[in-house]
């Protein structure tokens, strides 16, 4: 998990299946709630893309989640 705009992003690479070298890229975008606690506010996983290695997996579920969180806020402020 790393900070990001005030917000936390996080990265998962989940094997595709256990007799497969393949792995799908997965993350979620967590916000900082009340009494110290992390809100995770979405997580996704993409089954139709996977990669063969483990750490491009886990480094585009980062840039992912970074998209997403950008779209987000640029949806918000055109509201």
């Amino acid at each position: 998990m790393q900070p990001y705009k005030g917000y936390f992003i996080s990265a998962s690479a989940m094997p595709v299946h256990p007799f497969n070298r393949d792995w799908y890229v997965g993350g979620s975008v967590l916000v900082p709630g009340r009494s110290s606690s992390i809100v995770e506010i979405t997580r996704f996983q993409l089954q139709r893309f996977t990669v063969s290695m483990k750490e491009l997996a886990e480094w585009f579920g980062l840039e992912v989640a970074r998209i997403w969180w950008t779209t987000a806020r640029l949806r918000e402020r055109s509201d």
